[in-house]
C-alpha cells in the first residue's frame, strides 16, 4: 500500500533523473516515470500533445525540488553512472507535486493544444 503525505510521494531516484537528465535510464519500467509525471501534475492521463509541456514543466520543478541534481547528464556510455548516483544521492526521493496555480496553469495550455489524444508515440519515442 503506497502512502501519500499531503502533496509527497517517494519515487525511485531512476524516474527522477529519467526527467531531470531528458533520458529513459530503465525503458522497462516507464509505467513508473509516468506515475511520477500523473503524480506531479494530478492527471489520470497525459494527452500525448501536452506530454513535452508536461514532461518540461515536471523537469523544471524537480531540478527546484532537488538542486543537488541540477546539471547532472545521463553518461549512457558509462553502465556504472547510475549506481554511483543512486549510491551518492539514495534509491528514492520524496517529489512534492506541481503548486496548484502551476497545475491549473499547465492544464489550460494542453487543454488549448489540439489533437488531444491518450499518451502512446510520444513516450515510446523518448525511451528510444
Amino acid at each position: 500500500m503506497e502512502v501519500i503525505v499531503l502533496n509527497k510521494k517517494e519515487f525511485p531516484l531512476t524516474d527522477v533523473l529519467s526527467v531531470t537528465t531528458r533520458t529513459c535510464l530503465q525503458p522497462e519500467q516507464i509505467s513508473g516515470l509516468l506515475n511520477l509525471l500523473r503524480f506531479m501534475t494530478d492527471l489520470e492521463e497525459i494527452p500525448s500533445s501536452g506530454f513535452d509541456l508536461v514532461f518540461y514543466r515536471c523537469r523544471v520543478d524537480l531540478v527546484r525540488q532537488f538542486p543537488e541534481i541540477k546539471g547532472l547528464k545521463d553518461s549512457s556510455d558509462d553502465p556504472s553512472w547510475l549506481k554511483e548516483q543512486i549510491d551518492r544521492l539514495g534509491s528514492a526521493r520524496n517529489v512534492t507535486r506541481l503548486p496548484i496555480h502551476d497545475r491549473a496553469e499547465l492544464v489550460a495550455k494542453i487543454e488549448e493544444i489540439d489533437e488531444p489524444k491518450k499518451i502512446s508515440l510520444s513516450i515510446l519515442a523518448f525511451c528510444k
